[in-house]
Order: C-alpha cells, then sequence, then structure tokens
C-alpha cells in the first residue's frame, strides 16, 4: 500500500461503481454496497496500520472480528466497511480473527 489515501479512493470508487450498475440493472431499492480491504499481516503493513490507524478507522470502521464472523458465518450480518487480515506461510493463506499484534486498528 503505497499510498493509502489512494487506496481508501480506489475502494470507494468500486463500491459506488457497483451500487450504480445494481441500480441501473435491478429496479426497486439497492442493495447496500460495502467496502472490505483485504491486508497480508507483514511488518510493512502492520507498520502502516499502526502510523495510519486514524486515517484507516474512518475509511473502514468496523471490527475486524466482527468482518471475519460475517465473512465465515452465514447468519452473521455484515458490519460495514472493514479491514480484514491474512497470513500467509508456506503458500497458504490464512484468515486471522482480528488484527494482528501490535495494531490496535478494528479492535
Amino acid at each position: 500500500m503505497h499510498r493509502i489515501e489512494q487506496q481508501i479512493r480506489w475502494n470507494s470508487d468500486k463500491a459506488d461503481g457497483l451500487a450504480n450498475r445494481l441500480a441501473e440493472e435491478a429496479p426497486g431499492p439497492t442493495p447496500a454496497v460495502s467496502r472490505l480491504l483485504v491486508l497480508r499481516s507483514t511488518t510493512t503493513t502492520r507498520e502502516i496500520a499502526r502510523r495510519y490507524e486514524a486515517t484507516l478507522r474512518i475509511a473502514y470502521p468496523a471490527r475486524t472480528r466482527a468482518v471475519v464472523q460475517a465473512l465465515t458465518t452465514a447468519s452473521a450480518p455484515w458490519p460495514g466497511a472493514g479491514i480484514a487480515w491474512m497470513r500467509v506461510e508456506g503458500g497458504i493463506a490464512v484468515l486471522l480473527n482480528g488484527p494482528p499484534r501490535g495494531v490496535r486498528l478494528g479492535r
């Protein structure tokens, strides 16, 4: 994530574009479209999350645990825009239940 503001803007533009397309294609109320940022837990991304915590918290206010529950449990409601963290080891990606160590964002 070289430019955090640009990533947030692109993510918002994608969500807005999808919402607009859904509104054009289906009559009636437009379904809610939210944003999800999936980050690999690395030294660099954890440092970015710490350094830009306030900015990211505004753009992705949902708690990470609630995001993960919504992604992994059919009955869990979607909490809104949020961040999910992944750990990749040996070519296998694992969805973390919460923010990685040292990261307060999403707790």
